[in-house]
């Protein structure tokens, strides 16, 4: 049998443990004056474990804490997996819902980069009135170099005159403009 001295040094030894130990227990047992109630020394004995975990390195308790946070979204995961399957939602669609949610995950980066260029380009004009109507608006797409004429496109969104927003037209309107075409799209 090895003895704790053959372990590296980042392991505790026997002695320590045993030591440490001790002085927990210690700390709990000790007894408090008589007046006090039951639900003190309760405090008193969770205030006392609250600091000693205050004392691990910050690294072990971001660990703990990562690790603890991974088994619960794991457990929770396999729950409702349970669930769907009790309620009697076969496999089949659980496996298209999980597709689904990939597919817009892998397609989320190109969304958010379209609607960053959208909301902060220089050479976007949005919300321009072109008409009495409350939704009489339009978005202008603009080049880089607008010294000299240039040719327009007007995009209107489909829709059956009823759906439709002018942000829908945003990409076209973005890659036009880079190709120095001004571009209007229409919002009824």
């Amino acid at each position: 049998m090895e003895t704790s001295s053959s372990l590296p040094a980042i392991f505790p030894s026997t002695d320590e443990i045993t030591e440490e130990a001790e002085t927990v227990s210690l700390v709990r047992v000790s007894s408090l004056p008589s007046g006090f109630s039951s639900q003190q020394r309760r405090r008193r004995v969770g205030n006392n474990t609250a600091s000693s975990l205050g004392a691990l390195p910050r690294r072990q308790q971001f660990s703990r804490e990562i690790g603890h946070a991974a088994a619960e979204t794991y457990l929770l995961t396999r729950l409702s997996f349970k669930l769907l399957t009790y309620l009697g939602v076969g496999y089949r669609w659980i496996t298209r819902l999980l597709a689904l949610a990939l597919y817009a995950m892998l397609l989320m980066p190109g969304f958010l980069q379209v609607a960053y260029d959208y909301f902060f380009s220089s050479q976007v004009r949005r919300s321009v009135v072109y008409g009495d109507q409350p939704r009489n608006r339009l978005d202008l797409y603009l080049p880089t170099n607008t010294d000299e004429l240039k040719p327009v496109v007007i995009f209107v969104t489909g829709g059956a005159w009823i759906i439709g927003y002018k942000a829908w037209g945003s990409l076209l309107g973005l890659h036009l403009a880079e190709r120095d075409i001004i571009v209007a799209c229409i919002d009824y």
